[in-house]
């Protein structure tokens, strides 16, 4: 990862994103990313049913 990376830029104030909105879960599938595991991995519950990994996130390509 490329540590001192700016993405997307925010208000005067830096009160609210402009452009680039980044998510809890963009960070999780990021570090999920880093570690070697599938950020759109699924597990499987008891009955069956999918559970994802994260629920909404995609890897920050500007810290690759």
């Amino acid at each position: 990862m490329k540590g001192g990376q700016i993405v997307g830029t925010t208000s005067s104030r830096g009160e609210a994103p402009r452009d680039r909105p980044l998510t809890p879960g963009d960070i999780h599938a990021m570090i999920y990313h880093v570690l070697g595991v599938d950020p759109h991995f699924s597990f499987l519950n008891h009955a069956g049913r999918p559970i994802p990994l994260i629920d909404h996130g995609d890897v920050i390509p500007e810290l690759l």
